[in-house]
């Protein structure tokens, strides 16, 4: 038994801070065939730097709205390792959308977002799919040129970018980002050394 299954079966009401609590909330429920009380824990910014970003969910940018929907609609939202920062073309383009594996359990309405904490960080906003683990493969297609030239730096370091050929051979053809990558060309003014 995990923590929040124990607390769950304590009575505990739940502060969720981020949509895979959500997830993991509905899959204890469905397990227990009870109604979980929970809240969501709200950030907002009142001028006090650094804002949270990993616990909670921000009301500036419609986070907190975004989950309290998802609560009372069902739908699930699962967090991808790539968002609008290296898929632009997903504000005007639906991608395939494929998995690594069979999963167990029924299609259900879902949704990807990419891991920006923001309100547009959406890839797809309707999908159906069966209950995913956290960590589970799906692969994204067709990408393509127009997103390796848009990809930003955004929060996160950009990705290796693999070409598949013709004969399925996979080929690396730019290295994923680091540190150095980001500040490559960057100079710093010597009154500030």
């Amino acid at each position: 038994m995990g923590f929040l299954d124990w607390v769950v079966k304590e009575g505990a009401k739940i502060h969720i801070d981020h949509l895979f609590e959500i997830n993991d909330l509905e899959e204890i429920a469905d397990e227990l065939g009870v109604t979980i009380p929970v809240a969501i824990r709200v950030n907002m910014d009142t001028g006090i730097y650094p804002q949270w970003s990993r616990f909670g969910f921000n009301y500036d940018n419609v986070e907190a709205y975004e989950a309290v929907r998802r609560i009372f609609n069902g739908k699930k939202g699962y967090i991808l390792d790539a968002g609008v920062n290296l898929l632009y073309t997903s504000t005007w383009y639906n991608f395939n959308i494929e998995l690594d594996k069979r999963y167990e359990g029924l299609n259900e309405p879902s949704m990807l977002n990419g891991p920006l904490c923001m309100n547009i960080d959406i890839i797809n906003e309707n999908i159906q799919l069966p209950p995913l683990d956290r960590g589970s493969v799906l692969t994204i297609s067709p990408v393509g040129a127009y997103n390796i030239t848009q990809a930003m730096q955004f929060i996160r370091y950009r990705p290796a970018v693999v070409l598949i050929d013709k004969e399925k051979n996979v080929h690396i053809i730019k290295e994923k980002e680091d540190l150095e990558t980001v500040n490559y060309k960057e100079i710093l003014p010597d009154y500030l050394k």
